[in-house]
Protein backbone atom coordinates (compact mmCIF):
# COMPACT_ATOMS: atom_id res chain seq x y z
CA UNK A 1 0.00 0.00 0.00
CA UNK A 2 2.80 2.54 0.94
CA UNK A 3 4.30 1.52 -2.52
CA UNK A 4 1.27 2.23 -4.07
CA UNK A 5 0.09 5.35 -2.41
CA UNK A 6 3.83 6.70 -3.19
CA UNK A 7 3.35 5.42 -7.17
CA UNK A 8 0.24 7.23 -7.40
CA UNK A 9 2.03 10.37 -5.75
CA UNK A 10 4.34 10.34 -8.00
CA UNK A 11 2.26 10.10 -10.77
CA UNK A 12 0.65 13.10 -10.21
CA UNK A 13 3.84 14.90 -9.49
CA UNK A 14 4.99 13.82 -13.05
CA UNK A 15 1.59 15.16 -14.46
CA UNK A 16 1.74 18.24 -13.05
CA UNK A 17 5.35 18.17 -14.23
CA UNK A 18 4.56 17.55 -17.65
CA UNK A 19 1.38 20.26 -17.46
CA UNK A 20 4.16 23.08 -16.03
CA UNK A 21 6.43 21.63 -18.78
CA UNK A 22 3.46 22.42 -21.32
CA UNK A 23 2.80 26.00 -19.87
CA UNK A 24 6.20 26.88 -19.63
CA UNK A 25 6.44 25.96 -23.69
CA UNK A 26 3.56 27.57 -24.51
CA UNK A 27 4.39 30.71 -22.62
CA UNK A 28 7.98 30.78 -24.36
CA UNK A 29 6.41 30.17 -27.97
CA UNK A 30 3.88 33.28 -26.96
CA UNK A 31 6.99 35.48 -25.75
CA UNK A 32 9.14 34.61 -29.01
CA UNK A 33 6.38 35.66 -30.58
CA UNK A 34 5.49 38.38 -29.12
CA UNK A 35 9.37 39.46 -29.02
CA UNK A 36 9.41 38.97 -33.04
CA UNK A 37 5.91 40.89 -33.10
CA UNK A 38 7.49 43.95 -30.71
CA UNK A 39 10.34 43.54 -32.91
CA UNK A 40 8.56 43.88 -35.98
CA UNK A 41 6.73 47.15 -34.63
CA UNK A 42 10.13 48.41 -33.89
CA UNK A 43 11.47 47.65 -37.03
CA UNK A 44 8.61 49.56 -38.67
CA UNK A 45 8.74 52.48 -36.79
CA UNK A 46 11.93 53.32 -37.10
CA UNK A 47 11.44 52.72 -40.67
CA UNK A 48 9.02 55.46 -40.89
CA UNK A 49 10.97 57.69 -38.66
CA UNK A 50 13.63 57.51 -40.65
CA UNK A 51 11.73 57.82 -44.01
CA UNK A 52 9.83 61.45 -42.97
CA UNK A 53 10.77 64.32 -44.70
CA UNK A 54 10.23 66.32 -41.40
CA UNK A 55 13.85 66.38 -38.74
CA UNK A 56 12.62 64.35 -36.10
CA UNK A 57 14.83 64.25 -32.46
CA UNK A 58 14.09 62.64 -29.40
CA UNK A 59 15.71 63.25 -26.26
CA UNK A 60 16.25 61.78 -22.65
CA UNK A 61 15.59 63.18 -19.63
CA UNK A 62 19.22 64.90 -19.62
CA UNK A 63 18.70 66.74 -22.92
CA UNK A 64 20.74 63.71 -25.03
CA UNK A 65 19.96 62.72 -28.58
CA UNK A 66 18.98 59.67 -28.84
CA UNK A 67 17.23 59.03 -31.69
CA UNK A 68 16.75 61.30 -35.57
CA UNK A 69 16.17 60.78 -38.56
CA UNK A 70 18.22 61.83 -41.48
CA UNK A 71 15.91 64.84 -42.02
CA UNK A 72 16.99 66.10 -38.45
CA UNK A 73 20.66 65.89 -39.99
CA UNK A 74 21.01 69.60 -40.57
CA UNK A 75 20.14 70.70 -36.82
CA UNK A 76 21.76 67.48 -35.23
CA UNK A 77 25.30 69.83 -34.98
CA UNK A 78 24.17 72.21 -32.52
CA UNK A 79 21.12 69.63 -30.77
CA UNK A 80 23.78 67.19 -29.80
CA UNK A 81 26.08 70.57 -28.05
CA UNK A 82 28.44 70.29 -31.30
CA UNK A 83 27.77 72.97 -33.48
CA UNK A 84 29.98 74.78 -35.38
CA UNK A 85 30.67 78.43 -36.82
CA UNK A 86 28.53 78.22 -39.38
CA UNK A 87 25.57 77.53 -38.04
CA UNK A 88 23.36 80.89 -38.27
CA UNK A 89 20.40 80.36 -35.17
CA UNK A 90 17.44 82.75 -34.72
CA UNK A 91 14.81 82.59 -32.11
CA UNK A 92 11.47 83.14 -32.35
CA UNK A 93 11.57 86.48 -31.20
CA UNK A 94 13.65 87.41 -34.41
CA UNK A 95 17.02 88.03 -32.06
CA UNK A 96 20.32 85.96 -33.04
CA UNK A 97 20.67 83.91 -29.77
CA UNK A 98 23.55 81.43 -27.80
CA UNK A 99 23.74 78.31 -29.48
CA UNK A 100 23.52 76.45 -25.31
CA UNK A 101 20.35 78.78 -24.48
CA UNK A 102 18.56 77.30 -28.18
CA UNK A 103 19.50 74.16 -27.09
CA UNK A 104 18.53 74.32 -23.70
CA UNK A 105 15.27 75.55 -24.07
CA UNK A 106 14.49 72.73 -26.52
CA UNK A 107 15.54 69.97 -25.32
CA UNK A 108 15.57 70.74 -21.39
CA UNK A 109 12.56 73.16 -21.23
CA UNK A 110 10.65 73.39 -18.73
CA UNK A 111 7.13 73.92 -20.73
CA UNK A 112 5.47 71.07 -21.46
CA UNK A 113 5.13 72.71 -25.24
CA UNK A 114 7.70 74.83 -26.98
CA UNK A 115 7.55 76.26 -30.13
CA UNK A 116 9.90 78.49 -32.18
CA UNK A 117 11.71 79.47 -35.70
CA UNK A 118 15.29 78.57 -36.00
CA UNK A 119 17.31 79.99 -39.20
CA UNK A 120 20.05 77.34 -39.49
CA UNK A 121 22.22 78.67 -42.13
CA UNK A 122 20.11 79.42 -45.26
CA UNK A 123 17.30 77.30 -44.16
CA UNK A 124 14.47 78.52 -41.93
CA UNK A 125 12.77 75.30 -39.47
CA UNK A 126 9.50 76.26 -37.43
CA UNK A 127 10.13 73.16 -34.63
CA UNK A 128 7.57 72.44 -31.42
CA UNK A 129 9.45 70.29 -28.47
CA UNK A 130 7.11 68.21 -26.49
CA UNK A 131 7.47 66.99 -23.11
CA UNK A 132 7.07 63.04 -22.88
CA UNK A 133 5.44 62.31 -19.40
CA UNK A 134 5.60 59.11 -17.82
CA UNK A 135 4.40 57.15 -14.40
CA UNK A 136 7.05 58.80 -12.64
CA UNK A 137 8.27 61.60 -13.99
CA UNK A 138 8.94 62.37 -18.09
CA UNK A 139 10.74 60.24 -20.32
CA UNK A 140 12.23 63.30 -22.20
CA UNK A 141 11.29 65.65 -25.12
CA UNK A 142 10.12 64.63 -28.65
CA UNK A 143 11.05 67.82 -31.57
CA UNK A 144 9.37 67.87 -34.40
CA UNK A 145 10.63 70.56 -36.98
CA UNK A 146 9.45 71.54 -40.60
CA UNK A 147 11.01 72.74 -42.68
CA UNK A 148 9.34 76.48 -44.72
CA UNK A 149 12.38 78.04 -46.28
CA UNK A 150 9.98 77.63 -49.23
CA UNK A 151 6.99 79.24 -47.25
CA UNK A 152 9.24 82.05 -46.16
CA UNK A 153 10.41 82.68 -49.34
CA UNK A 154 6.73 82.40 -50.89
CA UNK A 155 5.62 85.11 -48.52
CA UNK A 156 8.69 87.16 -49.31
CA UNK A 157 7.86 87.16 -52.79
CA UNK A 158 4.33 87.82 -52.20
CA UNK A 159 5.34 91.14 -50.50
CA UNK A 160 7.41 92.04 -53.29
CA UNK A 161 4.27 91.85 -55.69
CA UNK A 162 2.39 93.59 -53.04
CA UNK A 163 5.06 96.47 -53.47
CA UNK A 164 5.19 96.07 -57.27
CA UNK A 165 1.59 96.32 -57.33
CA UNK A 166 1.46 99.97 -55.42
CA UNK A 167 4.53 100.76 -57.61
CA UNK A 168 2.74 100.07 -60.72
CA UNK A 169 -0.67 102.26 -59.67
CA UNK A 170 1.68 104.69 -58.15
CA UNK A 171 3.41 105.59 -61.28
CA UNK A 172 0.16 105.40 -63.79
CA UNK A 173 -1.45 107.72 -61.12
CA UNK A 174 1.42 110.06 -61.77
CA UNK A 175 2.31 110.11 -65.37
CA UNK A 176 -1.69 110.55 -65.90
CA UNK A 177 -1.85 113.65 -63.97
CA UNK A 178 1.68 114.93 -64.72
CA UNK A 179 0.72 114.18 -68.81
CA UNK A 180 -2.37 116.59 -68.90
CA UNK A 181 -0.66 119.78 -68.20
CA UNK A 182 2.83 119.26 -70.07
CA UNK A 183 0.14 118.66 -73.19
CA UNK A 184 -1.29 121.65 -72.50
CA UNK A 185 2.07 123.38 -72.14
CA UNK A 186 3.32 121.86 -75.02
CA UNK A 187 0.28 122.92 -77.69
CA UNK A 188 -0.32 127.02 -76.19
CA UNK A 189 3.65 127.20 -76.53
CA UNK A 190 3.29 125.78 -80.56
CA UNK A 191 0.23 128.32 -80.64
CA UNK A 192 2.44 130.76 -79.30
CA UNK A 193 5.12 130.31 -81.43
CA UNK A 194 3.11 130.57 -84.74
CA UNK A 195 1.27 133.71 -83.53
CA UNK A 196 4.78 135.56 -82.99
CA UNK A 197 6.49 137.79 -85.38
CA UNK A 198 9.80 136.14 -87.33
CA UNK A 199 12.29 138.53 -85.41
CA UNK A 200 10.51 138.41 -82.28
CA UNK A 201 13.04 137.80 -78.98
CA UNK A 202 9.94 135.89 -77.22
CA UNK A 203 10.58 132.81 -80.45
CA UNK A 204 13.78 131.55 -77.74
CA UNK A 205 12.00 131.96 -74.31
CA UNK A 206 9.62 129.40 -76.77
CA UNK A 207 11.72 126.96 -77.67
CA UNK A 208 13.07 126.96 -73.76
CA UNK A 209 9.68 126.34 -72.94
CA UNK A 210 9.16 123.52 -75.43
CA UNK A 211 12.49 121.48 -74.82
CA UNK A 212 11.78 121.44 -71.10
CA UNK A 213 8.46 120.39 -72.15
CA UNK A 214 9.64 116.99 -74.04
CA UNK A 215 11.93 116.42 -71.10
CA UNK A 216 9.30 116.01 -68.63
CA UNK A 217 7.22 113.93 -71.64
CA UNK A 218 9.99 111.68 -71.61
CA UNK A 219 10.19 111.15 -67.99
CA UNK A 220 6.58 110.40 -67.87
CA UNK A 221 7.22 107.93 -70.84
CA UNK A 222 9.73 106.61 -68.85
CA UNK A 223 7.40 106.65 -65.71
CA UNK A 224 4.48 104.49 -67.65
CA UNK A 225 7.20 102.14 -68.87
CA UNK A 226 8.29 101.09 -65.63
CA UNK A 227 5.11 101.06 -64.39
CA UNK A 228 4.19 98.86 -67.36
CA UNK A 229 7.19 96.63 -65.82
CA UNK A 230 6.43 96.23 -62.49
CA UNK A 231 2.97 95.59 -63.92
CA UNK A 232 4.30 92.91 -65.84
CA UNK A 233 6.81 91.51 -63.31
CA UNK A 234 3.66 91.05 -60.92
CA UNK A 235 1.46 89.25 -63.43
CA UNK A 236 4.34 86.98 -64.02
CA UNK A 237 4.97 86.18 -60.15
CA UNK A 238 1.21 85.81 -59.78
CA UNK A 239 1.46 83.24 -62.40
CA UNK A 240 4.13 81.44 -61.13
CA UNK A 241 3.30 81.19 -57.75
CA UNK A 242 -0.08 79.80 -58.91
Amino acid sequence: DEVGDLAAAFNVMTEAVRDRTRRLEQTAADLEARKDELSHERDRLDAMVRSMQDPLVFFDAEGRVQLSNRAAEPLLPFLSGAGGRDLALRCARGEWTDERDCVACLARGDLPKQSCRLEVGVRVYEVLATRIPTAGGWLGRLLVARDITELVTFDERQARQERLAVLGEIAAVVAHELNNPLSAIAMYAQMMASELPAGSPFHEHVDVVRRNTETCSRAVRGLRVHGLSAQKEQDSCLLYTS
